[in-house]
């Protein structure tokens, strides 16, 4: 049986964002590594200068959890923290 290595099944991407608390409340979901509500931590007004992610991907925290993104969102790459 041939294993197959996730770069062969899947284009993995880092993400690039600010800090959390530099966005103004929007409609953007904001994924960060928390396990509660999808990932979401809080809905955001993104940045030009954020990369954003199309619906229906996967996301990855840095603790190894994944969640399906079912609409476009903005993420952490190393996770974020609220207070």
């Amino acid at each position: 049986t041939k294993c197959n290595n996730l770069t062969e099944i899947f284009d993995i991407c880092s993400a690039k964002a600010m800090n959390i608390e530099d966005y103004d409340k929007g409609n953007m979901p904001f994924v960060t590594s928390t396990t509660l509500n999808n990932a979401v931590e809080v809905f955001i007004e993104p940045s030009e200068s954020d990369k954003h992610f199309e619906a229906f991907n996967i996301s990855m925290s840095s603790f190894g959890y994944a969640n399906i993104q079912v609409e476009k969102f903005v993420a952490r790459s190393h996770g974020a923290y609220k207070p």
